[in-house]
């Protein structure tokens, strides 16, 4: 096979991805790491009834169990090699192979997910109406409508161990098969600190130990955050998702403009000063998002930072291009398509231009994104939860 493959280093478009597995005999989905929940090319290639052969991970194992497709070991390619030719010297078993993923995939089209939806609201209204609790005090809506409901820290807490916030839980008891996430302590410490602000005390010990987990994960050999840590405190990478950087970024920034706690500043600053320039070397959006509210963060206490005013400009001008390169007057968007935590891309844009003191750039943003009141609110204090 070697003579007649081509790799494309590169991503493609939804019309070049359907054009390519509508071509395939085999799809191979080779991931290393089995925390992979989903993957929106197996879920396109189920629906088309292609053979597939894929590594272990939980949504290929799902998706592929009862002869759908074949699994083979991670990093074990002389095992992928054998599957591949079993399946092109067997055409009649390759083609049942197909069938199966095929109608198994006609499950996932939207006119059926969307019954399901309809069904479950059905059975949650149905079930619902005969539990209402006795206790229960019903209240004219408009009485009360400016009043909240009390902060309930019960599940923030039980989520949270010697080491650190869990990654999942079942239910409401932390499930300890998945163990710990940089990113999911870097939210958590986000929350401990805007709790503190509402002054709440209960969560300061709280914020040591996410705090420490951050700590533990900087690699000081990469200049980044190790991610994926099991049960066992062991780390699962040497590095963590760019993703997880822009989330540790955005809450060690926002803990340096809050925090009045000289020992934890103290590590914090550390850490954000060591990891800072690392998000300069990373690709996704995202993570720049992240790391410009961070950094808006930040400047409010230290205003006269250089490299982190540099670091807000050169990412304020990679959104901004995509931006450019992307919007048009029927999409006034920074990408082709929606992906998730979409808002924080206009967010991070929005605290640049209020401030960077060249807004040449959000000038022209405001006059294409609908409804936008970007330099009519430049003086607040804006910071979208």
């Amino acid at each position: 096979m070697e003579k007649n493959v081509i790799f494309y280093n590169r991503f493609v478009t939804i019309d070049e991805l359907i054009e390519f597995i509508g071509a395939a005999d085999i799809y191979i989905t080779p991931y290393l790491n089995e925390a992979q929940i989903t993957s929106g090319t197996l879920a396109y290639t189920m629906g088309a009834g292609k053979a597939v052969i894929s590594t272990p991970y939980w949504y290929a194992e799902e998706l592929l169990a009862e002869g759908r497709g074949v699994i083979t070991p991670f990093k074990d390619s002389d095992a992928l090699a054998k599957q591949v030719i079993n399946l092109l010297d067997n055409e009649a078993e390759r083609h049942a192979m197909r069938k199966r993923a095929y109608l198994f995939g006609r499950k996932m089209i939207w006119s059926e997910v969307a019954q399901k939806y309809m069904e479950s609201f059905e059975r949650a209204r149905s079930e619902r109406r005969h539990f209402i609790p006795a206790a229960s005090k019903f209240t004219h809506k408009d009485k009360h409508l400016r009043e909240l409901p009390p902060i309930k820290l019960d599940h923030f807490i039980i989520l949270t161990d010697d080491t650190g916030i869990f990654q999942h839980a079942l239910f409401t008891v932390p499930n300890y098969a998945h163990g710990y996430t940089t990113d999911d302590n870097a939210r958590a410490l986000l929350v401990a600190n805007l709790l503190e602000q509402l002054g709440i005390k209960t969560v300061k010990d709280l914020t040591y130990r996410y705090l420490a987990f951050l700590g533990y994960a900087f690699n000081d050999q990469t200049g980044r955050f190790r991610n994926f840590m099991d049960y066992q405190r062991r780390w699962l990478e040497d590095t963590g998702s760019e993703h997880s950087l822009g989330r540790s970024l955005l809450a060690l920034g926002t803990w340096l403009r809050h925090s009045n706690t000289a020992v934890q500043s103290n590590t914090a600053g550390w850490l954000y000063e060591q990891t800072l320039p690392a998000i300069l070397a990373t690709t996704s959006p995202r993570a720049w998002a992240f790391s410009l509210i961070g950094i808006y963060e930040y400047l409010q206490k230290f205003a006269g930072d250089r490299r982190a005013n540099n670091v807000r400009d050169e990412l304020a001008q990679r959104i901004f291009t995509l931006y450019k390169q992307n919007s048009s007057k029927k999409w006034r968007w920074f990408e082709q398509e929606l992906s998730y935590c979409n808002p924080v891309l206009s967010q991070a844009l929005i605290l640049s231009g209020v401030s960077m003191k060249d807004k040449k750039c959000l000038k022209q943003v405001s006059t294409r994104l609908p409804g936008s009141q970007i330099f009519n609110i430049q003086k607040r204090d804006i910071l979208f939860r």
